[in-house]
């Protein structure tokens, strides 16, 4: 059972409602934690903006270097790619393990099926996509890569067995057939 109880401070004064859990009849019970405070809206902002912001440079970077400057090695640019994201997340996970917080190897050790998985999907995915741009202009990929959510509706139809709102279907809807008018329209200028 779930109870509400009064804190007290160290003397004695009444501090306010702490949630407890009675674990059976012998009447012990422990302190939940407290639910983490969501960001704010200015740190939301900023954290949309710099992701379309270092997204948008990271693309046409890669556009450039694999199209323009001659350069041939998609595979090559991924590992690139990994290897600097590595070394520039490193100081944070450091920092967080002298924060107390649940140190790196705690957290690969328990996750590591999970993270071996989504690690081999990302290299792959981003070795396909540093490959396909070898052949496809900058914008015609990311128009076929605005498809993303259609295919992830449909897994989670699938794997989740959750299915889209009829809004979410609507919106849906309209991604796939702007994507499929784009390169049916891309497809017909080529030919």
């Amino acid at each position: 059972r779930t109870r509400a109880a009064v804190g007290r401070s160290p003397r004695g004064r009444a501090c306010g409602v702490v949630p407890t859990t009675r674990l059976g009849a012998m009447g012990v019970s422990s302190d939940s934690a407290p639910a983490p405070k969501p960001p704010g809206a200015a740190r939301v902002i900023l954290t949309v903006f710099l992701y379309l912001g270092l997204n948008s440079s990271l693309n046409l970077l890669n556009r450039y270097t694999l199209g323009m400057a001659g350069f041939k090695f998609p595979v090559s640019l991924t590992c690139m790619h990994l290897t600097f994201q590595i070394c520039a997340l490193a100081p944070i996970v450091l920092l967080r393990s002298r924060e107390g917080k649940e140190t790196h190897r705690a957290v690969v050790k328990r996750l590591w099926r999970g993270l071996f998985a989504i690690g081999t999907f990302m290299a792959v995915n981003i070795s396909l996509n540093n490959a396909s741009l070898l052949h496809l202009s900058l914008s015609y990929n990311q128009v076929i890569r605005a498809s993303i959510p259609v295919v992830c509706a449909a897994c989670a139809v699938l794997v989740e067995k959750k299915v889209p709102t009829l809004l979410e279907a609507v919106g849906l809807s309209l991604v796939a057939a702007g994507v499929m008018a784009t390169v049916a329209g891309a497809s017909s200028q080529l030919e």
